[in-house]
This record gives C-alpha cells, sequence and structure tokens, in this order.
C-alpha cells in the first residue's frame, strides 16, 4: 500500500481499509479481473449491447466538501463520477476552437 506518510493518521486507516476491501489478497477485486474487463469489452460490442445507452449515473450528486481532502470527493466509494469527469473534459476539449477557449479545468 502507498499512502503520502505525512497524511493524518485517520486518512491513512481509511485508506488502508478501503485497499483492505478491494485489491488486496483478502479484497474482492484481484489483478487477474483485467481479463473480465477484456471480455465485457468485447461483450459490449455485440448487437444487444449496441443498442443500449449508456448509463453513468452512478453516484450522480455524491460529491461532498470536506476539510481534509481537497479535490473532488463523493460520498460512496463505487460511482461514475471519473466517467463523467473523463467525458466533460473530452467535451470541453473537442467543443473549442482553439486552445484559448478550452477551460481551465473540472
Amino acid at each position: 500500500m502507498l499512502v503520502n506518510k505525512s497524511a493524518p493518521e485517520s486518512i491513512k486507516e481509511k485508506y488502508r481499509r478501503g485497499v483492505m476491501r478491494t485489491f488486496s489478497p483478502s479484497g474482492t477485486l484481484e489483478m487477474d479481473d483485467g481479463e473480465n474487463w477484456e471480455n465485457a469489452t468485447r461483450t459490449a460490442a455485440g448487437v444487444v449491447a449496441r443498442r443500449q445507452k449508456l448509463h453513468y449515473s452512478l453516484g450522480l450528486n455524491s460529491n461532498v466538501e470536506h476539510e481534509e481532502l481537497p479535490g473532488n470527493v463523493h460520498q460512496r466509494k463505487f460511482n461514475d463520477s471519473n466517467q463523467r469527469a473523463f467525458y466533460g473534459r473530452w467535451l470541453d476539449l473537442v467543443s473549442a476552437e482553439d486552445w484559448s477557449q478550452v477551460p481551465g479545468g473540472r
């Protein structure tokens, strides 16, 4: 586990618990899940999947202000905020006429 050594102990403990529940020897996700994601991507290219719209509203409006953590912090561990931020920034970039029109960030 890598964590900033100057982080408060409470943050280190939350991070440790989060890692234990996901990518770790006792977690629910492991490195071999990459194969699952590859197959999910292949399946999404099928006829039925292409007829469906993607749904990225998991955790919508779950962002909170946090006095110790700067940036975008959300109430729930699992949500689509990263995907929404990625596509929002992509939209900023492809919509701008030139670099001077690209917003500073999201």
